[in-house]
Formats: C-alpha cells, structure tokens, sequence
C-alpha cells in the first residue's frame, strides 16, 4: 500500500506492503557489562516490515514499481537467513566445506550454519533494525533509487 500526502508543494510518498518484509535469525553479539546471562552471543529470531518514505520536489519523477521491486529484493535477500554481523566485537567468521563457523573470542562459544543460509552484513555490529534499515537503504540506492529513507520495525522473537 502506498500514501501520498505532502505540504509546501512536496509530494510525500510512503510504501508498504507485504513483499517488504522478512523474517531472519540475527547472530546477537554479547553485550558488554551486562549480567551474565546477556553477555553471551545469542541466535535471535526476527520478523522485520520495512516502509519506504519520500520526500519528493515539485515535478520530480518516480518509478515507484522500481523502487519497490528493489526494495523487495533487499528484503527477500535477508529472509529466513542467518545474518552476521561482521563488526561484532569479538567475532570471528571463518568458511570451510560449504559451512561458516562464527566464533566468539570470549566464552568460547561457536555457531555454525551452512553458508548458503548466511548474509554477511559488512558494515554491521549488532545486525540491529537500525543497521538493517541502513543496509537497506544503501543497497537499493547503490542499485539505482536515490532520495529515499527506509525504516525497518522488528518483533525480536529471542530473549
């Protein structure tokens, strides 16, 4: 669904829809100085609605299916896959035989998924709905739409 509203001679346009959403597992690095039940690296599962808001000048053009279709390929990107954050403190991402093993130097702990159900977030930490939105936003602008602002709202499933 798409709203059209705007002020000032702007046309504002906000999109929603049931292709931009998806539902991930995030590799939640531990927390610093937290309890010790919190300090250790979680699997947290994630359903995550992304809505595109922008702000358009006076005799802008849009090609608002575009815009949507690459969107909706960012989000079915990260569905129902492993996301890793490659700038966890502590973390370390390794690959071998079709599998990626992500470690933690702290604690010990280690998880290993096949790696065709892995995302690998370059520019991530906590692989946060923050650092999703902005991942987002800088994918489908590198693939061609300017001027937009994406915004990603999460459900965390984990605890």
């Amino acid at each position: 669904a798409a709203r059209l509203g705007g002020a000032a001679g702007r046309r504002e346009l906000t999109m929603r829809g049931p292709e931009l959403a998806f539902a991930c597992v995030r590799l939640a690095p531990p927390r610093p100085g937290a309890a010790a039940e919190s300090a250790r690296p979680r699997l947290l599962g994630a359903s995550f609605a992304v809505a595109v808001k922008l702000s358009l000048a006076p005799g802008a053009q849009l090609d608002f299916e575009g815009l949507r279709e690459r969107v909706a390929e960012e989000c079915k990107a990260l569905h129902e896959r492993v996301l890793l954050p490659e700038r966890a403190t502590g973390l370390q991402i390794s690959r071998a035989a079709g599998q990626v093993v992500a470690s933690f130097s702290s604690g010990g702990t280690r998880f290993e998924f096949p790696e065709r159900d892995c995302v690998h977030l370059a520019a991530a930490s906590h692989a946060s709905p923050e650092e999703l939105a902005e991942d987002i936003v800088n994918k489908t602008v590198a693939s061609g739409a300017t001027a937009l602002v994406a915004a990603a709202r999460g459900d965390s499933g984990g605890s």
